[in-house]
């Protein structure tokens, strides 16, 4: 669990209303242009009629990760191309590619350098499960890649190309599913 001076300077310049959404969990890494953390994104539960005393429904929790771009705007085609990726990303839809979910709205223009990008959160890398002591099975290899064709096939009928072949951009569910993160 995270504590609260991480979670105020991983947050610092996000608008508060937006900031309270989320609660921090724990680091997943960090690269070049920023880091990464689990977060609990704290949702309304669909509603259900309301009881004779009027009391809210509790809030259901779901796990998502949260990227921030670190001065994200110091470099014009560094810019163009997150630009181009968040544009590309609001528009897949596909189980086995990362979905956009949101992008976190900063106290002020004046002080926007940072970018808050929160996504489905995905429990490793393909990477991190090549580097791991678990076993890979070829019946595991064929799911992984019968997964990731999925995702390609889709990304290359919507027309984008994208680097999806470096193993950081390959991402696992705990259930053996394969997603493709095209946002670096």
């Amino acid at each position: 669990m995270a504590g609260v001076s991480d979670s105020s300077r991983f947050f610092r310049g996000v608008r508060g209303d937006v900031r309270d959404n989320y609660r921090l969990l724990n680091h997943l890494g960090s690269g070049a242009n920023g880091e990464v953390w689990a977060a609990m994104l704290a949702s309304p539960s669909p509603a259900v009629e309301a009881d004779a005393d009027d009391s809210e429904a509790p809030a259901a929790e779901e796990k998502v990760a949260i990227k921030k771009i670190h001065n994200c705007f110091g470099q014009a085609t560094e810019a163009k191309r997150i630009l181009r990726e968040l544009r590309i990303l609001r528009h897949l839809k596909h189980d086995n590619i990362i979905s956009l979910r949101d992008v976190l709205a900063p106290t002020s223009e004046a002080a926007f350098s940072d970018l808050w990008v929160v996504f489905d959160f995905v429990d490793l890398d393909l990477r991190k499960l090549i580097a791991s002591s678990q076993t890979i099975t070829v019946p595991h290899v064929q799911w992984i890649s019968h997964q990731l064709l999925a995702g390609l096939l889709y990304l290359t009928r919507r027309t984008c190309s994208t680097a999806i072949s470096s193993p950081p951009t390959c991402c696992c569910r705990a259930r053996a599913t394969s997603r493709s993160a095209t946002s670096g």
